[in-house]
């Protein structure tokens, strides 16, 4: 079992790193008990459709836990392929924060900001000191941040970017979740072929008929031509998925065959591509 447990100061960016393995993949669990880590590693280890992957955040917010941390991460090392992280800032950029954001630190009492901030960060470097990785982030932006992350921690990078590729068809409205959007009902229609009409762009025949027409393989050429620029500028940004939507008349013929032939070109970028199809079942004819 694969566990990323993500520590730091408060108002430094663990929620990010949070959400960076979620997109991963990563059951993750926010602000977790110190004290309920072993029950909970046991619990997950005694199921055997339990996943296989997952993050805890733990900090100050668990502070009456925190004379625990030494024995749960023992715990962790000997029993599960442990990585720890340790989210970072200096003092006057948290202090901007919590002004900027007019959050009250969750340690505070009547002190002021700074000498909780420094009272914490006491707490807190006992985990800091045996972190494998420790990011600042005072002076990173949010998509900086998660491009560091990755870069530490997916070498790969082959599925740091999930391309989704979706076929719709018009006359039921557009995808409202899509970054880019492809109409392709100029060319001619499956339809209107009564041999075609009944199947569908996953069909050989109409297959064959949509690629036989010039403008097919141009269009599909300046299509792939673009996604070649774009989807690593996606990744670079710190996107974790890009949803690119073909669509036609009634999403069963012409939308069908570009989403599947704009695979190929997705792949040279990412392990992570997934098609759906999402009208192609509701005209049968």
């Amino acid at each position: 079992m694969q566990v990323v447990l993500i520590s730091g100061m408060l108002a430094a960016g663990k929620s990010i790193a949070l959400r960076v393995f979620q997109d991963l993949g990563y059951y993750c669990v926010d602000n977790m008990p110190i004290s309920l880590i072993k029950e909970f590693v046991e619990q997950l280890k005694s199921k055997e459709d339990a996943p296989e992957k997952i993050g805890l955040v733990v900090d100050m917010r668990g502070e009456v836990f925190f004379n625990e941390l030494e024995d749960a991460l023992q715990y962790l090392t000997e029993n599960t392929d442990l990585k720890t992280i340790f989210v970072d800032a200096k003092d006057d950029v948290l202090i901007q924060r919590y002004k900027t954001q007019r959050r009250r630190h969750l340690m505070g009492g009547g002190e002021r900001l700074s000498v909780t901030i420094k009272r914490e960060r006491a707490l807190v470097n006992s985990i800091k000191n045996v972190s494998d990785y420790v990011f600042d982030t005072s002076e990173t932006t949010d998509n900086e941040f998660r491009a560091k992350l990755l870069e530490v921690l997916d070498t790969s990078g082959k599925d740091r970017l999930r391309v989704v590729l979706v076929s719709f068809g018009f006359k039921y409205g557009i995808p409202k979740d899509a970054d880019y959007i492809f109409d392709v009902r100029f060319i001619k229609n499956p339809y209107h072929e009564p041999s075609l009409r009944h199947m569908t762009g996953l069909d050989e025949e109409v297959v064959k008929y949509i690629s036989s027409f010039e403008e097919t393989a141009e269009f599909s050429e300046k299509i792939s031509s673009l996604l070649d620029y774009v989807i690593p500028r996606f990744y670079e940004d710190g996107r974790r998925q890009l949803i690119i939507a073909v669509g036609c008349t009634g999403g069963r013929h012409r939308s069908v065959y570009f989403a599947e032939s704009l695979k190929n070109t997705a792949l040279r970028h990412t392990n992570n591509v997934l098609i759906e199809h999402r009208d192609i079942l509701k005209d049968k004819y």
